[in-house]
């Protein structure tokens, strides 16, 4: 297992040409930017955006390539890839978004996942291509590029140039992990939702929902969710609560920019939640949340 590679370390708002090779040193991957395209990593983001040729991109007619995305991974196993490959792709287009989902089950040849997706627009459907190719080290590459029906042959092309491109080496991210590590486990994540309505004949109605999730030092997890209402007229009250909850295994995946939590439920598909802490404060999937020691 190489402990180096070739190419040019990914930086934030460096756009690069087809050709080059990129690489990723903490999480141990590199691929080559496909040709005529430009590669740009966006700041704070974890996903290297790619564009298509001016000539390849989508015209007037809804026909050509909208682009695609590049995301490199350590720590992860065939179970996360899979669970990756499973999940509707929203992607943002001017003021609209385009909801790929997925065509049945990823196809696995090897140490490579390919995935279909459909995406129902104004001029017809769309199409969307996903690739993973899983190292040696625990670490991966994926790859999703987009574009109009007719130019799914170009799809395919393009990811099997991405996936022979892939490149792995020992990932580096021994401290960021730590560093998730240390701040999650044995710790239980709070969200508190609240919501009030008065209506113009004087009733109100008041509605609050708590989540926690316990993430021990086992690698186990406990999800709690309860949400009470309350409801007043002039003529008198109702009140009510429900519970609900799940377990499984949580553990660390780590992207090029970003720390992912990944959350196991018994009997449920995996999930992935990106973390990020925004002067002082910790964001899961842009969300906010509250952190404090398991009681």
């Amino acid at each position: 297992m190489p402990t180096s590679l070739d190419g040019e370390e990914i930086r934030y708002g460096i756009g690069v040409e087809g050709g080059k090779r990129l690489k990723s040193v903490s999480v141990g991957v590199s691929f080559i930017v496909p040709s005529g395209w430009t590669g740009t990593q966006g700041a704070g983001g974890y996903m290297l955006s790619l564009l298509p040729p001016s000539n390849e991109q989508v015209n007037m007619s809804g026909q050509g390539l909208l682009g695609g995305v590049w995301i490199g991974l350590s720590g992860v196993g065939d179970d996360n890839l899979r669970a990756m490959l499973s999940l509707s792709i929203p992607l943002p287009i001017g003021q609209y978004t385009l909801v790929f989902e997925p065509e049945g089950k990823a196809q696995v040849d090897g140490n490579v996942y390919t995935q279909t997706y459909t995406a129902q627009t104004f001029y017809g459907p769309f199409r969307a291509r996903s690739v993973a190719v899983r190292g040696p080290a625990g670490n991966a590459m994926l790859a999703t590029v987009s574009g109009s029906d007719d130019r799914k042959a170009r799809l395919k092309q393009v990811c099997d140039e991405l996936a022979a491109s892939a490149r792995f080496a020992r990932p580096q991210d021994a401290e960021r992990r730590n560093g998730a590590i240390q701040l999650l486990a044995g710790r239980r994540l709070l969200k508190m939702e609240s919501h009030y309505n008065r209506s113009a004949g004087g009733s109100t109605t008041s509605r609050t929902t708590d989540a926690s999730l316990d993430l021990y030092a086992d690698g186990n997890y406990v999800y709690a969710i309860s949400t009470s209402h309350d409801t007043s007229t002039p003529h008198g009250g109702a009140s009510g609560s429900a519970q609900s909850g799940a377990r499984g295994r949580w553990w660390i995946v780590i992207g090029h920019a970003t720390e992912f939590l990944v959350l196991e439920p018994e009997g449920a598909p995996v999930q992935s939640h990106a973390i990020t802490i925004q002067n002082g404060s910790l964001f899961i999937s842009g969300q906010k949340v509250a952190i404090t020691s398991i009681g």
